[in-house]
């Protein structure tokens, strides 16, 4: 199967030993050619069946399609609108209006991108996790992950559910690909191929110039705005005020958007198959006008942040092996990248309709102002002894032009990886702390 995310095209090569496997519903948007449906003549499935006088898999049946295992080749197709099985969103996830978020379009003819693939075996993995160092260990809605390492290659071990045996993942060197290996019949496989794939194309995004973070994110008037923050901090319902105090605003996704640079000098954010809690999995995007740090405050305050403050307010929400020091650097200079392109700030704040209000003003009203320090509106004012923008105020800011950042380079804080940055910054998992000596490891040191 081919998925195109972020317009990076994605392959799942399914192990025929496996069986059939349901199509998640959250793939349907983003499925861009199948050799499992219209350009596979042998399979029934998505064809006339004359036995049944059935016209292919259609909405009437109720039941999900099916992922049927093949290791050809994928032919040819025909362009995207007749593939009738992705005509339509996915069955379940809220009706949203397309008005201001533009389908991501094909892309114009150029050299061909190559495929992040995920290659699914059935069996055990032919190695064993003894002998490799743990990097990090943690517990979240992937299930409990844990990540290992030997020479360079990385070993994903995931356990869906309490009891449930580790199941490994492989990626390849340059995090281009990986396989997973999977018994057959197991109820929790599907679980395991999407946690997987979330996991691998996070790390195959980011040499492609793209991110994939932590983060809900909204349009408004063809925009996109993310909310980014630690877990709990309320980027869910800060989208919703938007959603209910603004006409016309829409959810593009609320759980892991991909941010991606683009060659005109822009930022854009995808819609992705993982989107949390919400069934929000729409295959579009936006043009970025801000990225907000969320903070919980007793009042609201918008704060504009620039250089470091702002290469650190969007680091940690990145998904990225941060013990890999050539993956991180690149997913860091990114960030660095994204600074110098679109707003980004913090919001100290209530979760009402006036903190959706406030920032919206403060990040509308200039396309960029983060490293403008005469900004008194914004920085720190002396003359009232303001430290940013607050309601209380009630008058509108006066920007000024944002004059050029310094280079990369001179952001000197940004050589090193973030001290006790997890190994997965998108999900809460924690460094696996270097064991303690040994009673006969001390004793041979005092020898």
């Amino acid at each position: 199967m081919i998925l195109r995310i972020a317009d990076i095209p994605v392959c799942i090569s399914i192990d025929p030993a496996l069986g059939e496997l349901p199509l998640p519903a959250s793939y349907s948007a983003f499925i861009e050619a199948d050799s499992f449906y219209e350009a596979n003549e042998a399979d029934g499935f998505y064809e006339t069946n004359e036995a049944t006088g059935s016209a292919g898999a259609t909405e009437k049946s109720g039941e999900a399609p099916t992922l049927k295992p093949t290791l050809r080749p994928t032919p040819t197709l025909p362009p995207a609108q007749t593939l009738k099985p992705t005509q339509k969103q996915n069955q379940g996830s809220p009706a949203f209006s397309v008005a201001s978020v533009a389908p991501v379009a094909p892309a114009a003819p150029k050299e061909k991108e190559e495929e992040v693939t995920l290659r699914v075996t059935q069996g055990e993995a032919p190695f064993s996790i003894e002998g490799l160092t743990p990097v990090a260990t943690g517990v979240n809605d992937l299930g409990e992950a844990r990540l290992y390492e030997k020479g360079g290659i990385y070993v994903v071990a995931l356990s869906a559910t309490t009891g449930e045996p580790f199941r490994l993942m492989r990626l390849d060197r340059g995090f281009g690909g990986a396989t997973l290996w999977l018994p057959a019949g197991n109820r929790h496989n599907l679980f395991t191929i999407d946690s997987m794939l979330r996991i691998l194309f996070a790390q195959a995004a980011v040499s492609r110039d793209a991110l994939a973070v932590h983060a809900s994110t909204v349009v408004a008037d063809g925009f996109a705005y993310l909310f980014m923050g630690k877990s709990g901090t309320g980027k869910s319902t800060h989208s919703s005020l938007w959603i209910k105090t603004f006409p016309g605003v829409e959810l593009l996704n609320d759980d892991n958007p991909i941010l991606r640079l683009q060659p005109d000098g822009t930022v854009r954010v995808y819609g992705s198959p993982w989107s949390g809690k919400t069934p929000c999995y729409r295959n579009a995007s936006a043009p970025v006008r801000a990225i907000v740090r969320l903070r919980q405050a007793p009042a609201n305050e918008y704060r504009p942040l620039a250089d470091i403050e702002a290469f650190t307010a969007i680091l940690p929400g990145v998904s990225a092996i941060t013990s890999d020091r050539a993956l991180y650097n690149r997913a860091a200079t990114t960030v660095i990248e994204l600074t110098r392109r679109v707003s980004i700030g913090t919001l100290l704040c209530l979760p009402d309709a006036a903190a959706a209000r406030l920032c919206r003003k403060a990040t509308e009203a200039d396309g960029f102002y983060g490293a403008n320090e005469a900004d008194s509106f914004y920085g720190a004012n002396e003359a009232t002894g303001s430290a940013g923008a607050t309601e209380k105020s009630g008058e509108a800011p006066t920007l000024k032009p944002t004059p050029t950042l310094p280079p990369a380079q001179t952001l000197k804080q940004t050589q090193k990886p973030t001290q006790g940055s997890p190994a997965f910054s998108l999900a809460p998992f924690a460094p696996v702390a270097p064991a303690a000596p040994s009673k006969k490891k001390e004793k041979e040191k005092k020898h």
